[in-house]
C-alpha cells in the first residue's frame, strides 16, 4: 500500500514539474525520483528524471543540474548500463568543476574510476585516479586522498602491476597512520596481504594477516575479515602447513555463511577440498567437492536468471526511452510547424531577392565582358593600322631610295641619248647604253627582291634561305666558282617583311662583291635559325680588302646600316685569305620592332 502511494505521488509530481518555480521544488521532485529508483520502480523514476532534464536543459549550470546528472548516472548504474552511467557521471563532474565544488568533483571522478573498473577498463580507471591525485591536496580532504590512493593501487593490481600497487599502498599506509583511521588502515593492510599472495610472498601474507587479527580485527568489516582469512589460508596451503590452512578455511566458511556470500563460500569449499586431498583425506575431499559442484550449479542458475532479468530491465528502459523520445519529437514537430510556415515565406522572399541580384550582376558582368571585347577589338585595329602605316612608310622609302633613283637615272640617260645621238660618237653612246642596261638589270633584280619581300607567302625563314640560295646559284653559274650552301632551321618561323628585305640585300651585296671584286673561287653560305634567333655566315676565299685603303666604302656601309635598321649585328672581317660576314639577330614582336 505504501509503495502504491509513493508511485501515485511521484506520477502526480511529473505533471507538477512545469509549475515548479524554485530549486527547492525541483529538489523534492528529484528526491522522489531517487526514492522510486531505490524502491524497484525505476521506470517511473526515470520518467521524472527525463522531465526534469527537459525542464532544465537550456538553463545555466547550477547545483541542481549537477545533482540531476549525478542521479541519472545512479539510475543507469542500478540498471547495469555502465557506459551511459559513465557518460552522465562525466557530465556531472564537469559541472562540479565549473561550479567550484572540488570535493563533489573528486567524489564523482572516483565513482567514474570505480565504474570503469567494473567494465574492466582498468587503464582508464588508473588514469582517472592519477588525475584526481594531481589536482587534489591531502590537506583539503585527507581521507578522500588516501581512498584515491587505494583505488589507484587496486587498478595497478588488476593490471598485474603489483610492484606499482605496493608502492602506492606504502604511501597510503604512511598517510593513514598520521590520520589515525583504523578502519582504512586495516583495509590497506588487507590489500597488501592480497598483493603479497599474488607475488607468492607467503610469509609476508601470514605476518600481515596476523597483525590484522591481533590489532585491527574489530576495525575490519565482515567481508574483509573472510578475505584476509582466505589469503592466510592460501599462504599456509602453499607453504605446506595444511593443518593451519584447514583451521583458517573453517573460519572463512563460518564468516561467509554469516554474510551469505555464496561466491566466497564456493571458493572456500574448493580450497578446503584441495587441503583435504593434500592431507590424503580423499573421501572427505570428494564429499566437499560434490558440495562445490552443487553450489556452483546453483550459482550458475541464479547468475543466468539475474542476467535475464537485467536484460529485461534494459529492454524496458530502452523501450520507455524510445517512447519518450517519440513524444518529445512529436511535440517539437508541432512547435516547429508554425515557425516553418513563417520561415518558408521569408526564405522565398530572400531567394527572390538573391535571384534578382544575381541576374542584375550577371547582366552587368555580361555588359562589362562585351565592353572589354570591344575595347580589345579597337586596340587590335589600331595596332594593325599602326603596323600598316609602318609598312607603307618603309615601302615608299625603299621604292624612292632604290627603284625610284634607278628609274630616274634610266630616264635621264635615255633623254641624253635621244638628244645627243647625232652629236656623240659611237663609243660614248655605247657607254650610255651600258649604263642604261646595268640600271635596267639592277631595276629588274631590285623589283624582284621588292616583290618577294611583299608577298605574304614568302615570309618564312625557309623562304628567305631559298631566295638567297637561288640568287647565289644563278649569279655564280657563269663563273668558275664552287658554291657550298647549308642550312639548319629548327623552327620555320615567320620573318617580318622589312627583315627579309634587308637580309636579302645584305647578302646579295656580299655575294656580288665576292664574285666581282674579291676574285673568289669558293663561296660558303650557312643559314641557321633556332628559336627566334637567325645566324647567317657568308665566307669567300678571295683576295680580301684593307678597310683603311678602300677608296669607296658605300657598299660595306650600306650593309652595316641595313643591319642596324632591323636592330641586328653585322660583323665583317677580311684579310688576304678571304672575307667573312656574320649576321646575328633576334626576331622581336612587331610592336617592339623600331625601324630607323
Amino acid at each position: 500500500m505504501k509503495e502504491k502511494l509513493i508511485s501515485i505521488l511521484c506520477i502526480l509530481n511529473c505533471y507538477c514539474i512545469s509549475y515548479a518555480q524554485s530549486n527547492k521544488d525541483l529538489n523534492k521532485l528529484l528526491d522522489s525520483a531517487v526514492l522510486l529508483i531505490r524502491n524497484d520502480k525505476p521506470i517511473l523514476g526515470k520518467k521524472i528524471l527525463d522531465k526534469l532534464n527537459f525542464e532544465v536543459h537550456d538553463k545555466p549550470i547550477d547545483s541542481f543540474k549537477m545533482a540531476l546528472k549525478d542521479k541519472t548516472a545512479f539510475y543507469y548504474f542500478l540498471q547495469g548500463d555502465y557506459e551511459k552511467c559513465v557518460a552522465k557521471a562525466y557530465e556531472a563532474s564537469d559541472m562540479a568543476k565549473k561550479l567550484g565544488y572540488r570535493k563533489t568533483y573528486f567524489d564523482l571522478k572516483n565513482n567514474i574510476g570505480a565504474i570503469l573498473s567494473k567494465l574492466d577498463e582498468f587503464e582508464k580507471a588508473k588514469n582517472i585516479y592519477k588525475e584526481i591525485l594531481k589536482e587534489s591536496y591531502i590537506e583539503e580532504d585527507s581521507l578522500g586522498y588516501v581512498s584515491t590512493l587505494t583505488n589507484l593501487a587496486s587498478s595497478y593490481s588488476a593490471l598485474k602491476e603489483i610492484d606499482s600497487s605496493n608502492l602506492v599502498l606504502d604511501d597510503a599506509l604512511y598517510l593513514i597512520k598520521k590520520i589515525n583511521d583504523k578502519e582504512l588502515e586495516a583495509y590497506i593492510l588487507k590489500f597488501i596481504a592480497k598483493n603479497d599472495l599474488e607475488s607468492k610472498k607467503y610469509e609476508n601474507v601470514i605476518s600481515t594477516v596476523n597483525t590484522l587479527e591481533n590489532k585491527f580485527w574489530d576495525n575490519l568489516r565482515l567481508n574483509h575479515k573472510d578475505d584476509a582469512m582466505y589469503y592466510r589460508c592460501k599462504a599456509y596451503f602453499n607453504i605446506g602447513n595444511f593443518d593451519l590452512a584447514l583451521a583458517d578455511v573453517k573460519k572463512v566458511l563460518a564468516l561467509a555463511e554469516v554474510q551469505k556470500r555464496d561466491p566466497a563460500i564456493l571458493d572456500a569449499l574448493s580450497l578446503k577440498a584441495e587441503i583435504l586431498a593434500a592431507k590424503n583425506q580423499f573421501k572427505k575431499a570428494f564429499n566437499i567437492q560434490k558440495q562445490v559442484f552443487a553450489l556452483s550449479d546453483s550459482l550458475d542458475l541464479q547468475s543466468r536468471k539475474e542476467k535475464v532479468l537485467e536484460l529485461e530491465r534494459k529492454y524496458e528502459t530502452e523501450k520507455k526511452e524510445k517512447e519518450n523520445a517519440i513524444l518529445k519529437a512529436e511535440s517539437y514537430n508541432k512547435d516547429l510547424t508554425i515557425t516553418q510556415k513563417n520561415n518558408l515565406l521569408l526564405i522565398i522572399f530572400v531567394l527572390a531577392i538573391v535571384v534578382i541580384t544575381l541576374m542584375v550582376l550577371w547582366q552587368l558582368k555580361k555588359f562589362k565582358s562585351k565592353n572589354k571585347q570591344l575595347k580589345a577589338l579597337i586596340d587590335k585595329m589600331e595596332r594593325l593600322q599602326k603596323e600598316l602605316d609602318i609598312v607603307r612608310d618603309n615601302i615608299a622609302k625603299d621604292f624612292h631610295d632604290d627603284l625610284g633613283n634607278k628609274l630616274a637615272r634610266i630616264t635621264t640617260l635615255s633623254d641624253y641619248v635621244i638628244k645627243n645621238n647625232k652629236k656623240k660618237n659611237k663609243l660614248e653612246m655605247l657607254d650610255a647604253f651600258e649604263i642604261i642596261k646595268q640600271d635596267a638589270d639592277e631595276l629588274y633584280s631590285g623589283t624582284r627582291d621588292f616583290m618577294f619581300s611583299l608577298k605574304s607567302d614568302n615570309g618564312s625563314a625557309e623562304d628567305v634561305y631559298a631566295y638567297l640560295a637561288d640568287f647565289a646559284e644563278d649569279f655564280t653559274s657563269n663563273f668558275e666558282i664552287d658554291l657550298l650552301l647549308s642550312c639548319d632551321i629548327e623552327k620555320n618561323i615567320n620573318v617580318p617583311y622589312y627583315w627579309n628585305r634587308q637580309i636579302i640585300l645584305i647578302f646579295k651585296e656580299a655575294i656580288t662583291n665576292a664574285v666581282k671584286h674579291a676574285k673568289a673561287t669558293n663561296l660558303n653560305l650557312n643559314f641557321i635559325c633556332k628559336s627566334d634567333n637567325i645566324h647567317i655566315v657568308f665566307k669567300d676565299d678571295g683576295i680580301g680588302f684593307n678597310h683603311s685603303q678602300m677608296t669607296s666604302k658605300n657598299g660595306l656601309l650600306n650593309m652595316t646600316q641595313r643591319a642596324k635598321k632591323i636592330n641586328c649585328n653585322l660583323k665583317i672581317s677580311s684579310n688576304k685569305n678571304g672575307t667573312e660576314i656574320c649576321f646575328k639577330g633576334k626576331i622581336p614582336n612587331f610592336e617592339a620592332l623600331k625601324i630607323a
